[in-house]
Parts: C-alpha cells; structure tokens; sequence
C-alpha cells in the first residue's frame, strides 16, 4: 500500500499543530509493516529545498512539491488552483488507483477538495472539528465591539457548518478527538474515525524523569503553545493575571515560563513588571524547560482535538494540571488518563492544586511518571502511526471492492488499548 499525504503547510520545520502531526505521520508511517511508500504533497519553497531533501532522505518519504503556490489555509476561491496542482502532483508519479491511498490533511482543504473527483481512494484528516474556535472567535470580537469582523466570521461559521455534510465523500473522515467526531456525526458526516496525536517519547528511562528535589533548585512553572493561538493566547493571560499571583503569595519564589513563539501584544502587556515571569518566545528545543519545571499548568478554557502540548509534558514526566474539558478527552482514550493529570476550572483552584503539588513532590512524581507511561504505551508515534495505517487499508479495501457500506466497520471504538 502506498500513502500520499497531501499538506498545504511544509511539515519540514515543526511550528504548529498541524505540521506537528502531518510531519508525525509522514515520518513513521513508512515504518508500518503493509506500507511499502509514503509520498508528500506539499509547499517546498526554493530556500527549503535542501531542508526539505535531507528530511525526505532521512525518513524515506518522496516529496511531490506543487507546482505554484498553495495558500496555507485555503479559502473556498483558492479551491480550483488547488485541485489542479494536486492533479499534477500525483501525475509526476501515477500510483496505481489498487494500490494507493491519498489523505488530505486540515479542515479547510478537506473540505474544499470534498466535490473533487478523483480516481484514488481518499481519506480526510481533518485533525479537530473547528466550530468551537469559530464560535469562540466570534464572541471576543463582539466582546471587543468589533461587531463587523463578528459578522464577517459568522458568515465563515456558517459556511463551514453547512459544508461539512460533503465530507462524507471521503470513504473516511479522520479527526484526533472522540468529541470532534460526536460533533461530526450530529452535523451528518459519516464513517468518522478518530486517530489521536502522537508523541515522541525521549529514550532516557522513566527515573530520570518526575524528580523535582533532584532537577529543580526552585518552584518552575510552564505553559508551551504557539500564542497567536486564540486559545493559548486567552490561557497565558488566565495564568499569568489570575493564577500566578496566587501562588506567588503562597510560594514567593516561584517562576512561570511561557515557551512558545509568536507571544502576543497582550501577553506582553500582561507581564510587564511582573516579577517571576519569563517570556522565552520561539526556543530551538521545548525539553530543557520542561525538564527545568516543577509543573506543567495548561488552563485551556476552549479546545478542541488533541492537546499535543499535554503529550510532550507527560513525556517529559512532567504532571499536568489542567481542565477538566481536556482531561475528559484523554480518558475517552483510555480512563488512566485521569490518573496522570490534576483538573481544575477556577484560578482560585488552580493556585491551590499548583500549592499543594509543589509542598506534595512525591505526589506530584507518581502523576507525572504515569503520564509518562500513558504516552508510552497509549500515544508514541509508532502506536497512533498503525492506527492511521489500519484507517487506510479499510479505505483502500472499501475503494477496491466498490462497496462503500464496508467503510462503516472500521469505526473506531473508545478505549482501544
């Protein structure tokens, strides 16, 4: 079976969520017994081409550049050049329609390309169901009085909404969170499967890790995001306005790392002559600060999918406090989920959960360390790799037999081992 990945973002460079998980795929899925090929279709721009062949080379993916420019989130006029520059990238190397399938990755591409014939199995990644972040959107721009751009983004709200029935075109509809998928089959989208993120979990053995008396001279906190993500963006400022302070008249000596890149203008704001607040912007590497850290404390207020973010601080050993939105979609996963990470929904709860695991280390190791075996066992990239592989030979089956009705069993089910 070959796979063809086609992305409107170069995964080359890892600098969202997006590119996280289709460089994540596109890297391991080639290591899955059945997989004989994995090909890219993506931006390559002429300054990355090097990066881009040494990548290729390094995971044994073939890279099918567009031919022109490709928007990184497509709108719906951007949709004929689109599926042309597809059309001509698979046509530099014809797979046979047996033996190949193609998966478009992100929302707004999946859906475009939906009505578009092709003569291959395909697949859509959807990732998340993006509707909470269109509403959410929409409400701060009204609470910003900016009521124009509130009803330019309704009118994009509606749109999507109204276009998502089309992606039962697709002979599967993949998203990374059980509760996108809900949100999916209640608008009419049909064979959803749901494949999480995956995780690169560090070779360095569990005991190195959940130590704080041992790799900690201080209290440390971090929260890591890209903040010009409206969610980031709204959970640095609850923490850093609200939660912080709190435990700073608790815990004087205590430091908040914000890791991330693009911070914000309000961030910035916010932290301004704040003692104890460190502001990294973009780093080369997340792991040294979360292995600096006591804690990781991520008050997501809106989410969807799979919080990738929570995944890499439990690979690190690192116990996570966070809300209970998105514990509850880690344990829809598996139930241990709730054994690896402290909810809370107040900042009045946060400072005190954050309180007592700082004065509890030991408590806070034995979170920490679970979350850790979670991800080993539950979301490295091998594991959730071989789901997307299993997701695809369901598709390529159903395109051979011509029965679209054998899509439906390959549903997935929760609390798959």
């Amino acid at each position: 079976m070959q796979i063809v990945l086609i992305a409107t973002q170069s995964p080359f460079v890892v600098l969202n969520g997006y590119t996280l998980r289709v460089s994540g795929f596109a890297r391991h899925l080639a290591r899955v017994p059945g997989v004989r090929r994995v090909s890219l279709i993506c931006p390559v721009e002429e300054h990355d081409a090097a990066i881009a062949a040494s990548w290729a080379r390094e995971h044994g993916v073939t890279i099918l550049p567009f031919d022109g420019p490709v928007a990184a989130n497509p709108t719906r006029r951007d949709g004929p050049a689109l599926s042309a520059r597809i059309e001509s990238a698979l046509s530099r190397i014809p797979p046979r329609p047996d033996d190949a399938v193609v998966v478009v990755a992100g929302p707004q591409a999946s859906i475009l390309l939906a009505k578009t014939p092709c003569r291959f199995a395909r697949a859509a990644d959807l990732m998340d169901e993006e509707s909470p972040h269109l509403i959410g959107s929409i409400v701060g721009r009204l609470k910003k009085g900016r009521a124009l751009r509130a009803i330019r983004e309704l009118k994009w709200y509606r749109d999507h909404v109204s276009a998502l029935p089309s992606l039962s075109r697709y002979a599967a509809v993949i998203v990374s969170a059980h509760d996108d998928a809900d949100r999916l089959r209640r608008r009419g989208v049909e064979r959803v499967n749901v494949v999480g993120n995956g995780v690169r979990v560090p070779d360095e053995s569990g005991e190195n890790f959940g130590a704080p008396s041992a790799r900690r001279e201080v209290p440390r906190l971090v929260f890591h995001g890209n903040f010009d993500f409206p969610p980031n963006e709204e959970a640095a400022l609850l923490l850093t306005k609200a939660i912080f302070p709190l435990v700073r008249r608790e815990s004087p000596s205590c430091q908040l790392d914000l890791v991330g890149r693009n911070p914000t203008e309000s961030i910035a704001r916010a932290i301004a002559g704040v003692e104890g607040i460190n502001l990294t912007g973009e780093v080369p590497d997340l792991a040294p600060f979360l292995r600096a850290a006591s804690l990781g404390v991520y008050p997501i207020l809106r989410r969807t999918g799979l919080q990738s973010k929570i995944l890499e601080a439990w690979a690190h050993g690192l116990c996570v406090i966070t809300t209970p939105a998105v514990v509850e979609a880690f344990s829809r996963f598996s139930g241990d989920a709730r054994l690896c990470a402290v909810a809370a929904e107040s900042p009045e709860a946060f400072a005190r959960s954050i309180i007592r695991l700082l004065k509890d280390q030991e408590t806070s190791k034995s979170i920490g360390l679970s979350g850790r075996r979670l991800v080993q066992t539950r979301f490295g990239w091998p594991s959730i790799a071989r789901e997307f592989a299993e997701v695809c030979e369901a598709v390529l089956a159903d395109h051979v037999s011509g029965s679209p009705s054998r899509a439906r069993t390959f549903e997935r089910s929760e609390e798959r081992g």
